[in-house]
C-alpha cells in the first residue's frame, strides 16, 4: 500500500510531484528535456527546460486555497499586463489548447492542484540590493501598476479576492480563538485587539471611497527582479485583488520596516525613495501617516493570524516567537 503523501519525506513528496508536473506539461507545445524542482515553500516551483533549449517556470498551486476560477482571473491580469502594457511581468504560457490554467490530479498525489507556466526571466532580487535608486524604481514601478490597474477591463467572470478584510481573506480568524489563548500573555493580546480594531475601522472608511483597482497584494522587493540593464520585472501575482493602492504601499512599507538595520535598508530613507518614485508617476495616494502606519499594521497581523493558525508542526512551534514579534513590530510601528 502507498504511504500517503503528507506522510512522505521532503524527497518523497517531490517524487510524487515531479510525476504531476510531467503531466501538466503533456498539456504544452513542447517536449521536455529536464525539470528542476526549485522551491516548496507554499507553491511547488519547478524550473522547466525543453528539448529546443527554452526555459519555463512551472506553478503547481497549493491545494484548496485559489479555486480554478481564482486562477484563471490571475493569469487573465498577467496576460493582460504583458501583451496591453509597457509592464514587464511574468508572462503566463498558453497551452495547446489556448488555457492558461490546468487542473491536474494525478494518483499519489491527494489534492488536484491549479498549475500554471511561464515564461522564463533571468535577473536579480530586488530587494537583495537595497539602494536609494532600486527603491526609487519600486516606487515608479508600484504607480505604474496602479494606474495601469485602473484600465483593466474585467471580464464578467473575474474572480478575485477582495481586500476589505482584517487578515487575508483566505484565512479564518485564528488569532483571539480560546484555543490560541496560551500563545500570548495578556498585555500582548490587548495590543493585538487593540491594534486590529484600529485595522478594522480604517479598512471600513476606506472602503466607502472611490478608486478600487485590482491591487498586487504582496509588492516587495523580492517580488521584483532587475534584468541586466535595470528593467524591473514584477513577479507572483497569486495574491491579486480588489483594493486600494495604500494597501500596496503598505505591504511594500511593511517590508522595509522589518528589514530596517538589516545591511543596506534603512526605513526613512527607504520609504522617502519610494515615496518620491510613485510621485514621479502618480499622485501619492496615502491620505495621512497613521492612515498608513494602520494598513501597514494589517500586514503584521495577517502573517501573524497565518502563523496560529497553521497546523504545520514547525508553524506551531514558532506561533509564540511570531506573536511576541508581531508586537513588537506594531508598538515600533506605533512609537
Amino acid at each position: 500500500m502507498r504511504k500517503p503523501f503528507y506522510n512522505l519525506t521532503p524527497q518523497g513528496r517531490t517524487r510524487r510531484m515531479h510525476k504531476l508536473a510531467r503531466t501538466v506539461l503533456e498539456n504544452y507545445s513542447f517536449q521536455v528535456k529536464n525539470i528542476q524542482q526549485m522551491s516548496d515553500d507554499w507553491n511547488y516551483i519547478f524550473k522547466v527546460v525543453s528539448t529546443n533549449g527554452d526555459k519555463y517556470v512551472l506553478r503547481v498551486g497549493y491545494p484548496d486555497c485559489y479555486s480554478v476560477q481564482e486562477t484563471r482571473s490571475e493569469m487573465a491580469f498577467l496576460d493582460w499586463l504583458a501583451t496591453e502594457t509597457d509592464l514587464t511581468v511574468t508572462r503566463p504560457v498558453h497551452g495547446a489548447n489556448g488555457d492558461l490554467v490546468y487542473a491536474v490530479k494525478v494518483d499519489g498525489v491527494p489534492e488536484e492542484r491549479n498549475c500554471v507556466l511561464f515564461e522564463w526571466i533571468t535577473g536579480s532580487d530586488l530587494g537583495d540590493d537595497p539602494s536609494v535608486a532600486n527603491f526609487e524604481t519600486l516606487g515608479r514601478l508600484s504607480a505604474t501598476l496602479h494606474q495601469q490597474s485602473y484600465n483593466f477591463p474585467a471580464p464578467p467572470d473575474f474572480d478575485i479576492m477582495v481586500a476589505n478584510t482584517l487578515y487575508n481573506p483566505k484565512d479564518e480568524a485564528f488569532l483571539f480563538r480560546p484555543e490560541h489563548a496560551h500563545l500570548m500573555t495578556a498585555e500582548q493580546r490587548a495590543t493585538l485587539e487593540r491594534a486590529a480594531t484600529m485595522v478594522e475601522a480604517a479598512t471600513k472608511k476606506l472602503w466607502t471611497q472611490p478608486g478600487k483597482c485590482v491591487i498586487h497584494g504582496d509588492l516587495h522587493g523580492w517580488n521584483v527582479m532587475l534584468a541586466k540593464d535595470g528593467t524591473p520585472m514584477l513577479i507572483d501575482f497569486e495574491d491579486i485583488a480588489w483594493g486600494y493602492p495604500l494597501q500596496d504601499i503598505a505591504v511594500t512599507f511593511y517590508y522595509l520596516f522589518v528589514e530596517d538595520d538589516e545591511d543596506g535598508y534603512d526605513y526613512a530613507t527607504d520609504t522617502a525613495s519610494f515615496k518620491r518614485g510613485y510621485e514621479s508617476i502618480a499622485e501619492w495616494p496615502v491620505p495621512d501617516q497613521d492612515t498608513l502606519n494602520t494598513f501597514i499594521i494589517r500586514r503584521a497581523l495577517d502573517l501573524c493570524n497565518f502563523v496560529v493558525g497553521s497546523e504545520d508542526p514547525e508553524m506551531k512551534e514558532f506561533a509564540p516567537k511570531m506573536v511576541e514579534r508581531t508586537v513588537k513590530r506594531i508598538e515600533g510601528i506605533w512609537a
